[in-house]
């Protein structure tokens, strides 16, 4: 009996167990701008993989570093009396190799500018997540003005069928009311299948399981004052320090020095060589430095393609003032007009509406037809849905502003610190990582997504 009573508690124990874990999977994610920039850098994809491509432009970083290590090539022979002797003893010496300290330079270049393409890929992703959230809170929005228009309908379809059973309209009324009330709240299930797709992408973005529930929280991007700046103000300020700038001088940077790699290329090779002595030990009298250079066809080539590089990226970097500078030319002249057309749809939309009471108010009275009253009607609907459209153009157009900026919450994304890493007393933390995954894993995480959780 004790057997059978123990074993019953272990059931509804485990029954417990299993329940409260089935309720933790079934939780709720409010989508705010904020919740939405921790989630999505800690759990999008596309921010993982640009993660893991600094990781390895960290460990390209360790390769360089470790060619730059010296190696040891030991010849010996054991004779058929059982004397084990020396033949040789080599010690090959990369670090001599210029070469090898450009391409050291030229690996550090480019992770630093891996570093600001994982930047970059944070601070775009996260512009895609806010202006899909301002999308969503602007359709919702949209739908709210359908679902109105839809009650209203039918509050009219409702009025003509009164005045049908009165004899005041004729059943002509009542099927033109009832086909626009039917059609109003087509208009609000199309709106919610749209919602539904905008959320499915944005569980998407931020890794969501399909039993979480997203609570939309309505928060609009506030208005700036570089709004009322001209483009050339807001250039002048922004590219210097944009991060696609600093990602392109860390390109030039690491190009120029494989350019200078590849300039060196003709020396191959550099050893210290100690031949074997008498008695099985080895000579270090004859001990002699050696090295090894050799040009071939292909060299002159190689290095006007690398001097061809550096003008490339430099190129981009002209390229790239000119797309800021049409970039920020058109955000501020969107914002401008869009501010304004809001204000014109605000203003047309409350006439409207007005407009509206007035002839439904007449309509109830018989003073006016109702195709007037539809017509107003569709006068109500076309002003709101301008009003809303304004609305969502300028949140657009401001986020767009305040990416360009890295303003508000793109301020609280911060860069990878890969420069002057701090390394252990001794100076070689480097060494320990090319033995040491764990090390760098560690140390990139640190550098590159140490976010602000304001």
């Amino acid at each position: 009996m004790k057997k059978i009573m123990f074993l019953l508690m272990v059931i509804c124990i485990s029954a417990q167990a299993a329940h409260s874990q089935s309720k933790a999977k079934i939780s709720s994610f409010s989508l705010s701008p904020a919740s939405i920039r921790t989630r999505l850098l800690s759990s999008n994809t596309s921010v993982l993989v640009g993660l893991n491509e600094v990781h390895k432009a960290k460990e390209e970083v360790n390769v360089a570093r470790g060619n730059l290590l010296p190696s040891l090539n030991a010849n010996a022979m054991l004779s058929v009396g059982g004397i084990f002797s020396w033949t040789s003893v080599s010690f090959l010496m990369p670090f001599l190799l210029p070469s090898n300290w450009y391409n050291l330079e030229a690996s550090e270049g480019q992770l630093a500018a891996d570093g600001w393409a994982f930047y970059l890929v944070q601070l775009n992703q996260y512009a895609s997540a806010y202006t899909l959230h301002s999308v969503i809170v602007n359709d919702s929005a949209l739908r709210d003005v359908y679902l109105r228009q839809a009650e209203v309908l039918e509050q009219v379809r409702q009025i003509v069928q009164d005045k049908v059973a009165f004899g005041q309209a004729t059943p002509t009324d009542l099927n033109r009311a009832t086909a626009q009330a039917k059609l109003a709240r087509n208009q609000v299930l199309l709106m919610e299948a749209l919602l539904a797709q905008e959320i499915a992408s944005m569980r998407k973005l931020l890794a969501l399981p399909l039993e979480t529930e997203l609570l939309l929280e309505t928060s609009r991007p506030e208005a700036l004052v570089e709004e009322s700046n001209s483009p050339q103000q807001l250039l002048d300020r922004v590219f210097a320090k944009a991060p696609e700038t600093k990602q392109i001088d860390s390109l030039i940077d690491a190009s120029r020095a494989a350019s200078w790699s590849r300039s060196y290329s003709f020396l191959t090779g550099a050893s210290a060589n100690i031949p074997g002595g008498s008695g099985g030990g080895l000579s270090w009298k004859n001990a002699a430095l050696a090295g090894s250079a050799g040009i071939g066809f292909g060299y002159f080539p190689n290095v006007r393609l690398s001097e061809l590089q550096v003008k490339e990226f430099r190129l981009r970097k002209t390229d790239l003032r000119f797309e800021q500078a049409r970039i920020i030319e058109s955000t501020l002249g969107s914002i401008s007009r869009a501010v304004q057309q809001l204000t014109l749809t605000t203003e047309a939309e409350q006439a409207m509406n007005a407009a509206f009471d007035a002839q439904l108010t007449a309509f109830r009275s018989g003073q006016i037809d109702l195709l007037y009253l539809l017509d107003a009607s569709s006068g109500v609907i076309s002003s709101s849905i301008a009003r809303v459209r304004a609305q969502s153009d300028v949140d657009s157009q401001r986020i767009s502003l305040k990416r360009i900026l890295i303003d508000g919450q793109f301020s609280a994304i911060k860069p990878c610190q890969l420069k002057n890493i701090p390394g252990s007393a001794d100076g070689l933390s480097w060494f320990s990582d090319l033995f040491d995954e764990s090390t760098t894993t560690v140390s990139i995480d640190q550098l590159c997504r140490k976010t602000s959780r304001k």
